[in-house]
C-alpha cells in the first residue's frame, strides 16, 4: 500500500496535482486479507489534461491493492499520499484520492489448479485410449 509518513512533516519543493479516480469494488471483496486489486490508469485526467501519476513500487502493475474492512461504505474515499500527479519540475507527487463504489457483482467462478489438472488428465486419457484403439484395430469392423 501507500507509504506511511508523518502528516506534519515538512514538504520540500512544489507539490504535483492531486488526482481523483472512481473505482468499483465487488461486495465479496470487502474484508479479504489479501485485499482486492482495482485497475487504475497510469495517466489520469485533470482539468482537461492527462497527467502521469506517481506509481508506488509496492503496488501491482496498472492498479492499486485495496484492503477494505467488511463494513466499508459505498462512496467512501481513500487518500494515497504521493501517488497523485507528478510535478512538472522538482518536488513531490500530489495525492491520489480513490472514491470506492461498492457493487453487488457475484464472484466469478473459481477454477482451482487441481480441477483443471484433473480435467486435462481425463481428456488425455480418453484421447490416448482412442488412439490405441485406432492403431490396434480394436472395435473396428473388418
Amino acid at each position: 500500500m501507500a507509504e506511511l509518513s508523518n502528516i506534519y512533516e515538512e514538504q520540500e519543493g512544489p507539490k504535483g496535482p492531486d488526482l481523483d479516480v472512481v473505482v468499483e469494488v465487488p461486495r465479496h471483496a470487502l474484508g479479504l486479507d489479501d485485499g482486492f486489486v482495482v485497475p487504475v490508469a497510469d495517466r489520469l485526467e485533470k482539468d482537461g489534461r492527462k497527467i502521469q501519476r506517481a506509481i508506488s513500487p509496492h503496488e501491482p502493475e496498472r492498479g492499486i491493492r485495496l484492503r477494505l474492512p467488511a463494513d466499508f461504505p459505498s462512496g467512501g474515499t481513500l487518500r494515497f499520499r504521493r501517488q497523485g500527479g507528478l510535478p512538472e519540475r522538482d518536488g513531490h507527487a500530489g495525492d491520489l484520492y480513490v472514491k470506492v463504489r461498492i457493487t453487488d457483482v457475484a464472484p466469478a467462478p473459481h477454477w482451482s489448479r487441481r480441477v483443471a489438472l484433473g480435467l486435462a488428465l481425463i481428456i488425455v486419457a480418453v484421447w490416448t485410449s482412442l488412439a490405441v484403439a485406432a492403431v490396434s484395430g480394436w472395435g473396428l469392423p473388418r
